[in-house]
């Protein structure tokens, strides 16, 4: 077995998890804790190159006690400092007011909406959230219909039209008085309009996106986030479909038609790929064979720190 895999494995089982226990309210994690030791990942990459150049038997235990040691310390100041805030927001808060706030919270479903408009051509999607669990699974005979649940921090949606085209954005309410409690993932399940030319622009801290867009004529969709699961589905829909995916610690896995031509371009070199039917043509570049002749071309490009890249041909 290769430390690569081992290195790769230890990563995903620890974001993995973490996003795990918190969606289930079991802890709360401070992510920005993270990105002030990202000098010690690079550390982890050295020494996972070097293991590679040497006797397996050392190498292996090497790189796994190492991701092991560093992980652990990155898991306990994560869970240190979100104590911390907590400790600190009762000076501003009373307890049993707070307890109750939180129960209300976790029981509530907050509906978002948007009226479809034949004259809506094109519509752009924009979703903005810190860490939680975003969804699109189905269609809707609205524009929009997203289900909010499990949030301390407010969503507001957000319309702007002209004749033909609509832009949706959905934002935690930055205006809220909820700064001092704690901030526990949402759950938002979305539908979109199958009629109009979809942009989709994601941005998520950290969490889980599950995006299935295969019923949908998808022009542009993009992607950023810092430890996150992606799964993106698409569909030959529409002619011409560019997915730009740009991401710190995640895992990005894209399934496209097996008809569709796609090209996909990386310009990370510290991430994982798996591009299973693809020709490589050098410098970061990919193609399946149909790519010249295809008439549903889909182009996608990848960027990552230390992520994991999957594209997966249905």
């Amino acid at each position: 077995m290769k430390s690569k895999k081992i290195f790769w494995g230890i990563i995903l089982i620890f974001f993995g998890t973490l996003l795990l226990l918190e969606n289930f309210n079991i802890i709360e994690f401070a992510w920005s804790q993270i990105w002030r030791f990202w000098p010690v990942i690079l550390i982890l990459i050295g020494i996972n190159i070097i293991s590679a150049k040497i006797n397996p038997k050392i190498g292996i235990p090497l790189v796994a006690v190492f991701t092991a040691a560093v992980l652990s310390l990155l898991t306990y100041k994560g869970l240190q400092t979100t104590t911390e805030k907590q400790n600190y927001s009762f000076d501003f808060f009373d307890n049993n007011e707070e307890e109750s706030d939180n129960e209300l919270d976790n029981t509530e479903l907050t509906n978002y909406t948007e009226d479809y408009d034949t004259r809506y051509k094109t519509a752009t999607l924009i979703i903005n959230g810190a860490a939680g669990s975003f969804s699109i699974t189905d269609s809707t005979n609205q524009l929009f219909d997203a289900d909010v649940k499990g949030s301390f921090k407010k969503f507001m949606l957000k319309k702007t039209e002209t004749d033909t085209s609509v832009t949706l954005e959905l934002n935690n309410n930055k205006n809220n008085n909820n700064t001092f409690k704690s901030n526990r993932l949402s759950d938002i399940e979305m539908a979109l309009n199958v009629n109009p030319i979809w942009n989709v622009e994601a941005n998520i801290g950290a969490g889980e996106m599950v995006l299935d867009l295969s019923n949908f004529k998808i022009s542009k969709a993009t992607l950023k986030g810092g430890a996150a699961a992606f799964e993106i589905t698409l569909g030959n829909k529409f002619n011409n479909t560019t997915l730009s995916a740009e991401t710190g610690v995640s895992s990005v896995e894209i399934k496209i038609p097996e008809t569709s031509g796609c090209q996909i371009k990386v310009t990370s070199g510290l991430s994982s790929k798996d591009f299973e039917g693809f020709t490589n043509l050098g410098k970061g570049i990919y193609q399946t064979p149909n790519f010249a002749k295809a008439g549903n071309k889909i182009n996608i490009n990848l960027k990552g720190g230390l992520s994991s890249f999957e594209v997966v041909r249905y």
